[in-house]
């Protein structure tokens, strides 16, 4: 293109549409011949006016040459737009409305830009409008081509364009070119469109309501007539380049943030390697929309794009998937709320197996699972999600490999298959868009893999049930594409669990069954009979949270669960929120860790309560309704069975001596001191805590909280990782401890203890009862001078020799595996019978 002239001698073409206009036009051109750059036309096509309109334009006409009056036909407003560009002399062009006023610089800034952006064909503004409800609104900003295909961003009365481009299109372009939306996409596609941030005009709609152009195409009201990727795509018009190594997160906020801002903002902490973020926003308020934008405006990993209407999960992913830069691309929604780690996961399995889309375990809110990927079954024509009620310890234990078809949210798919296939279909709208794909690909790609990835983990609740009708849309349109199919049937990979499908609970979804599995424990034929294995329910307090997923239950109730498969029997972990999952049926045994909340006996199961900690909490009531009690205090089992008149067995608790072991690998900037735990109410957060940082002792404080209580130098960087605790137990020279105010009092001794004892690292703890399990490696301080003391004489701590036989004791006889073995022999005794 030739370069443009400059400003001073540079012609404007203003083309003005009116009609009937008697009341705004008059404004309008004299707006307009205010401008500060004056050599321009300003040619007023009049559409069959039938008021004063034509009389108002004459005379502007013949106080000023530079207006005229051309009559357009009674045709639409493309075609008067094509009349008055046939009358234009000017190296540039703008198209009016009647019923705008314009800034007085509106043309000196735009031909400007122009001139300095030679690339650019076109140039377009802000414009400023009082909406029907006399409220300020504001409608500008950089522009796409793929936006296009959705909606027009750019309001034509502040566009600059250069003459040439918009010739060739009137040369060759129809009637429906010449729409607002149509004619800045022929622009987008002839050349860069330049965006400047000033207001160019103003426009009050809250009299005459927003001016809507007579002639807009009808494909553009409903993305569900255009079938997967669009014909304006990226993916049609040209291969999109791909970063090899990187992955794309593509987020769709449908109405209300939801979590999408906690997922976008977790996955740029955490994620390990090169990510970029698109955030499709589908038709939510404009705060919405403005906390979104400003929230990321000065991160380059993230964009974000506003569409004007809902258009469905599908066409909305797809959209995001357009703007993505990655070689895999993931896919969440404004429900979804994953857990650090699920996209590093999924990347890994992509990597390293081949599999060409695998996603995240979906689980509900209660950490039960939702969806594990699809689940055909012999005459059930839909499919339904695997593993629907079952834990995430059932998934982690069950085959989940080379699935049918995967969910598209929480899913992480390989780009180039996605762009092989033109995406979701949109026609699905809200469901089976994803599975629709997956059956898609595994037709006309060969040797296709999916899988779900239980590791990876994410949270789903939706915010509202919403409408059923898009479903049984999707469920109908589903069994006519797909219903005449055969699929391999899933029921297999319920073996891989120890369980059976021994029938199914139908849920109609429109006028189309769907099957959730009806289950029972199933006996494999390869196990010894006589050691029939159980299933045990480890029930714990710990909430369902981020800061849940810390708690020291969990890590407890793991390792127990571990040595409990170990000796050959089934365990499962439930988190506080699922005491009640509807699965529970299939458990065998019920163990309930007490800690801060009390958890209902089962029925038909056989109950233990292990008091663990919080003994204070604990009543007679409770201690009598389970069938075995145990606690991790002997001075508190006498008491409690001396009160309650049921026996309470001593069973302390314990390390994973797998995990906490003297030869782990120390950690690379290990702390002298180490306390690992959140601040609780003291002054320091903890009594323990507070001795050592007035003792000016050496240590390093990992947990939430202590940023606002110690010093920045003892602060260490929030949580620190169950795998790495070891770690940083071996490394450190004294860990310290503590223990709630009615665990010390009944000498409760916390894990804690034996775990950095197992690992050959002495403690300073409070005061307890009982320490002397722990043969010198353990001493306690309940003063400043104490701990100062400790600290700075360390000739109490044993020899490495004595450290090695103590921590060798300590993972032999408060093994979680010894605790299991006592655990399955009173269960034995209970039941009557083998286990």
């Amino acid at each position: 293109m030739p370069s443009p002239a400059t400003r001073g001698d540079s012609l404007v073409s203003a083309i003005m549409v009116v009609s009937t206009s008697e009341e705004s036009v008059g404004e309008a051109i004299e707006s307009f011949l205010a401008q500060t750059y004056a050599r321009f036309e300003l040619i007023v096509v009049d559409v069959t006016s039938a008021d004063h309109t034509r009389e108002i334009i004459d005379d502007h006409a013949r106080r000023d040459a530079r207006v005229r009056r051309v009559d357009g036909s009674r045709g639409d407003r493309g075609e008067a737009r094509r009349v008055g560009l046939r009358e234009s002399a000017g190296d540039f062009v703008t198209f009016l409305d009647g019923d705008h006023t314009w800034s007085r610089r509106f043309l000196e800034l735009s031909l400007g830009a122009l001139e300095r952006a030679p690339e650019a064909v076109a140039s377009h503004a802000a414009v400023r409008r009082r909406n029907d409800e006399g409220e300020i609104e504001y409608q500008g900003g950089k522009v796409q081509l793929a936006e296009l295909e959705f909606a027009n961003p750019v309001d034509l009365t502040v566009l600059l364009a250069r003459s040439a481009p918009l010739r060739q299109i009137a040369g060759h372009a129809d009637r429906e070119s010449w729409s607002d939306r149509e004619l800045v996409s022929h622009l987008a596609k002839a050349g860069e469109l330049e965006y400047l941030p000033f207001i160019g005009a103003d426009e009050d709609v809250s009299a005459a309501g927003p001016h809507v152009s007579p002639d807009e195409s009808a494909r553009w009201r409903s993305i569900m007539e255009r079938p997967h990727l669009s014909e304006a795509s990226p993916e049609r018009d040209a291969p999109r380049p791909r970063v090899p190594d990187r992955t794309s997160l593509v987020v769709v906020v449908d109405g209300s943030i939801g979590h999408a801002a906690r997922s976008v903002d977790r996955a740029l902490h955490t994620f390990t390697g090169d990510l970029d973020i698109v955030l499709v926003d589908t038709d939510s308020s404009a705060a919405v929309g403005r906390r979104l934008l400003l929230r990321y405006i000065g991160e380059s990993r993230v964009q974000y794009l506003r569409l004007p209407t809902s258009t469905g999960f599908a066409s909305a992913a797809n959209y995001g998937f357009w703007h993505a830069t990655g070689a895999r691309v993931a896919f969440l929604d404004s429900d979804s709320d994953p857990r650090d780690g699920w996209l590093d996961e999924l990347c890994q399995e992509l990597r390293n197996t081949g599999a060409r889309a695998a996603q995240a375990l979906i689980v509900n809110a209660d950490y039960t699972v939702r969806h594990a990927g699809y689940a055909f079954y012999e005459g059930v024509p839909l499919p339904s999600a695997l593993l629907t009620g079952l834990t995430i310890d059932d998934a982690l234990a069950a085959d989940t490999d080379d699935l049918t078809a995967v969910s598209a949210v929480g899913g992480l798919f390989d780009a180039d298959f996605f762009a092989k296939l033109s995406g979701f279909d949109p026609l699905y709208a809200d469901g089976m868009e994803d599975v629709d794909l997956c059956l898609r690909g595994r037709r006309d790609i060969p040797h296709v893999r999916f899988a779900c990835v239980p590791r990876a983990l994410v949270v789903r609740e939706p915010s509202a049930a919403g409408s059923q009708k898009p479903r049984r849309v999707a469920s109908r349109r589903f069994a006519e594409r797909w219903g005449d199919q055969s699929h391999r049937d899933d029921r297999r990979r319920y073996l891989s669990i120890s369980m059976t499908v021994t029938g199914f609970a139908s849920v109609l979804d429109g006028r189309h069954p769907t099957a959730i599995p009806v289950l029972a424990r199933a006996v494999d034929a390869h196990r010894d009979l006589t050691a029939a294995s159980l299933r045990w329910a480890i029930k714990t307090g710990a909430p369902c949270t981020r800061g849940g997923d810390h708690w020291g239950d969990v890590a407890f109730a793991d390792d127990l669960a571990r040595a409990l498969r170990g000796r050959g029997h089934d365990a499962v972990v439930d988190r506080y929120e699922a005491w009640d999952r509807a699965t529970s049926y299939l458990d065998d045994v019920v163990l309930t860790l007490r800690g801060r909340h009390p958890i209902p006996p089962q029925p038909g199961a056989l109950n233990i309560l292990w008091v663990i900690s919080r003994p204070d909490l604990v009543t007679v009531e409770e201690v009598r309704s389970y069938d075995l009690v145990f606690a991790a205090s002997q001075k508190w089992s006498r008491w409690m069975t001396e009160r309650s008149g049921r026996t309470v067995e001593p069973l302390l608790q314990a390390t994973a001596p797998e995990r906490f072991h003297a030869d782990v690998v120390p950690v690379d900037r290990p702390d002298d001191i180490i306390f690992v735990g959140g601040s609780h109410g003291h002054e320091f957060g903890r009594a323990i805590v507070g001795l050592a940082l007035e003792a000016d002792a050496p240590v390093g404080l990992w947990g939430p909280g202590w940023g606002k209580l110690a010093p920045p130098h003892a602060v260490r960087d929030g949580y620190l990782d169950f795998d790495d605790l070891p770690r940083a137990y071996r490394a450190a020279n004294i860990v310290l401890n503590d223990h709630y105010p009615d665990m010390a009092g009944w000498a409760f001794i916390n894990n804690r203890m034996f775990d950095a004892v197992a690992c050959g690292t002495p403690v300073i703890s409070d005061a307890i009862e009982g320490l002397e399990l722990f043969e010198g490696a353990v001493e306690t301080a309940d003063s400043v001078e104490r701990m100062r003391e400790l600290v700075n004489d360390r000739s109490w701590i044993p020899s490495s020799e004595n450290m090695a036989h103590i921590a060798s004791r300590i993972r032999t006889e408060h093994s979680f595996d010894a605790r299991a073995g006592h655990l399955i022999a009173a269960v034995r005794s209970a039941r009557a019978t083998p286990v």
